[in-house]
């Protein structure tokens, strides 16, 4: 029999009028790998929050018996330093040696094999755990202060601190987010060698592929499961949906018979009659399926003739000892479509800084035509007034915006980037990562730019 980790039952969340999660049942076991996917805004990491007990719910059931560890979107680190972070994170397994060491010279033998198994199963040298987790996540030295870090290195950490941890059910909300490609791989391989249970929430198709053994998707406010890999979910939701689909038309079909039979029904009814309408009342109040629009991006560019836009001669750039650039040369052109690759902390975002305008080289030239206008799409989502709502933020306070020369009323700007007209008024600070994501994307359209600098746009996405 397996070992149940997780039981959720009829979980329900609103924010304010915005009802995120209607009833949501999700079951875990040990050694299932649940792939949570939905689109933005859906309600994953809200769901992920309450199974994690980090955030409370309004009506339904979690049990959760077993030890479980969680990493969040924006996760708050404990201590001072990288060192305090990671220690923190392995502290049960320091009392675990030091409860061994005791139970040992107290001659308890009994104890002292049931510790030894234990930390058969978990390992003996914690210092070498830590130190081989911190060095394949790229985590920045033990005694770099935490508050000098950037968002991506706090969420290395973090996540490190959940693998460290060991527990029965680890919850990842977007793993991936500022990692490498080695790293990704890295961190594929090793959670398809996790022997407790997972449950995953990430837009990364090929890790969802290789690692879920079923997907649950959150789906108008509940959970649809789905047996198998995740290319096994896209092949049953694409049959289910064209069931629905055909349901929902013929169900269309009757609705349009039976109201114009109603029409054209004299006053007076028969029992058998009455009873007729009551079934068409009860037709208008069927939901109707939702089907996913395809999302479109279109920009409206400045003008991107006569010439590079921008050039770098001989770029140079140390941060102390370290060299982030050595005689770059670097030339954009309209039309250019650079991909900037390499691994986590080489300098790919300082390179875009450096293309921007706000890090100054230490040597070398940074030539830019008088016609450039940047637009910039950071990895942190900055430029968002989180204390404005969504309508608000989408038009800097205005209620139309222009598009190119067209002027465009902000709930039109709001409805094409797939936000309901329920969330205009809601802060920003409620938006999930990818709904910050999408509304940065709504707000670039305005901006007439002519050379975009995305960082990790797919982040949440």
């Amino acid at each position: 029999m397996s070992t149940r980790l997780l039981t959720a039952t009829g979980v329900e969340k609103a924010f304010g009028d915005r009802h995120v999660l209607r009833g949501c049942d999700l079951t875990v076991d040990l050694g299932e790998r649940v792939g949570l996917v939905g689109p933005n805004g859906s309600g994953k990491s809200t769901f992920l929050r309450i199974l994690a007990d980090i955030d409370g719910r309004d009506h339904g059931q979690v049990e959760r018996p077993a030890s479980a560890a969680y990493l969040s979107q924006h996760p708050v680190l404990p201590g001072a330093t990288v060192a305090d972070a990671l220690d923190d994170a392995v502290e049960w397994h320091r009392r675990l040696l030091r409860e061994y060491e005791a139970a040992t010279v107290e001659g308890n033998l009994q104890e002292s094999a049931h510790l030894h198994d234990q930390l058969d199963r978990v390992g003996w040298e914690v210092e070498h755990r830590v130190a081989a987790m911190a060095d394949r996540l790229s985590c920045p030295p033990r005694d770099a202060p935490l508050d000098r870090l950037s968002g991506g290195e706090k969420r290395r950490i973090a996540l490190a601190r959940a693998l460290l941890g060991a527990p029965d059910l680890i919850l990842l909300d977007e793993p991936t987010n500022h990692l490498d490609a080695e790293t990704i791989e890295w961190l594929q391989d090793w959670l398809c060698g996790w022997r407790g249970g997972l449950i995953l929430v990430t837009h990364d198709r090929y890790l969802l592929e290789a690692v879920a053994t079923r997907i649950t998707e959150v789906e108008d406010g509940c959970c649809v499961h789905y047996q198998g890999s995740y290319a096994d979910y896209l092949l049953e939701r694409a049959e289910r949906q064209a069931r629905l689909k055909s349901a929902h038309d013929r169900h269309l079909a009757l609705l349009s018979r039976e109201a114009e039979w109603a029409s054209r029904s004299p006053a007076a009814r028969t029992t058998k009659q009455k009873a007729r309408l009551q079934r068409l009342d009860a037709l208008r109040e069927v939901r109707p399926v939702k089907p996913q629009e395809a999302f479109t991006l279109s920009l409206q560019t400045g003008a991107a003739r006569g010439g590079p836009l921008l050039e770098l001669h001989d770029g140079r750039l140390k941060f102390g000892e370290r060299t982030i650039l050595h005689d770059t040369q670097l030339v954009v052109a309209a039309g250019d479509r650079i991909g900037i690759v390499g691994p986590n902390g080489a300098g790919k975002t300082t390179l875009l800084r450096i293309i921007q305008g706000v890090q100054e080289l230490d040597r070398g030239q940074r030539l830019c035509a008088p016609r450039l206008q940047p637009a910039v799409l950071d990895q942190h989502r900055t430029g968002l007034d989180l204390d404005r709502t969504v309508f608000e933020a989408a038009g800097n306070g205005n209620s139309h915006v222009f598009v190119g020369e067209r002027p465009v009323h902000v709930a039109s700007l709001l409805d094409r980037f797939h936000f309901p007209r329920e969330s205009f008024d809601q802060p920003a600070s409620t938006l999930s990562g990818g709904e910050r994501a999408r509304l940065l994307m709504a707000r670039l359209m305005l901006q007439g730019a002519n050379l975009l600098l995305l960082d990790e746009p797919t982040n949440d996405l």
